[in-house]
């Protein structure tokens, strides 16, 4: 019975599809963040364009099938981007930064 409940917990095939799916878009997330974030000097300059890549890649593929039935969190996430887009388009603080 125990090991019944254990192989019950097993990811079928598509369960792992959408595994790697979420870790893809997951990964997009890390790039974008990593490339305003420098040790080495400001890079806030760089915040931007970045969320607006990761947006483009995100709403791109909410719209294809295969991206169906992660949808709603893929939904979610281009939400959560686009109100940062534009909090930080609209800041003073990011305005003075790409004037400097």
């Amino acid at each position: 019975e125990k090991c019944q409940k254990l192989q019950d917990l097993q990811l079928m095939d598509a369960e792992w599809d959408h595994v790697l799916q979420l870790l893809h878009l997951l990964a997009k997330a890390e790039y974008t963040q990593q490339s305003f974030t420098s040790n080495s000097g400001p890079a806030t300059h760089l915040a931007l364009p970045a969320l607006k890549s990761l947006h483009k890649a995100w709403y791109t593929r909410s719209l294809k099938a295969e991206y169906l039935d992660i949808w709603p969190a893929l939904e979610a996430g281009v939400n959560k981007v686009t109100n940062y887009y534009e909090k930080m388009a609209d800041s003073d603080a990011y305005i003075m930064v790409m004037c400097t």
